[in-house]
């Protein structure tokens, strides 16, 4: 049996990319995707579910596509934009204006690659608005809908 060394802990293989972290039980799953490796915990201590979690796990890094992380945000602004025009006119005008503030004055630039924007990234671009909740929720909302 394989084991991975962490300071007082290891991890022992216990199954293909399953492996049980020793001192407390917990399985984890140790895949590649896309070429990266991922680890994350399966947060179950049976041996049977942590099967089956890897399996749902697998399927849904496999349907992610990874290339989609390289287009640039102002593309991605594009393609929201086109995908909105069928709500009223009013929301569509809304989230075109919170669009317009994205590709003209997002922290690093309208050029960003999307799986290069990080939450404080975000979080800088609200903290320029002086603005009330709503409109602040409004602005969210509108980010959280082009990043998804």
């Amino acid at each position: 049996m394989r084991t991975l060394q962490n300071k007082n802990s290891a991890f022992q293989k216990v199954g293909e990319c399953l492996y049980r972290y020793s001192s407390n039980g917990v399985y984890y799953a140790r895949i590649k995707a896309g070429g990266k490796e991922i680890r994350q915990s399966l947060r179950t201590t049976d041996k049977a579910l942590a099967k089956r979690n890897l399996a749902t796990l697998k399927d849904k890094q496999q349907q992610i596509d990874r290339s989609k992380s390289k287009i640039t945000l102002a593309k991605l602004c594009d393609r929201y934009l086109d995908t909105i025009q069928h709500q009223k006119a009013k929301t569509v005008e809304r989230k075109t204006y919170i669009v317009n503030r994205i590709k003209t004055q997002w922290p690093t630039g309208s050029s960003t690659q999307v799986g290069r924007i990080k939450p404080s990234d975000i979080q800088l671009w609200l903290a320029r608005y002086k603005f009330g909740p709503v409109s602040r929720n409004l602005h969210l909302a509108c980010i959280k809908e082009i990043l998804s």
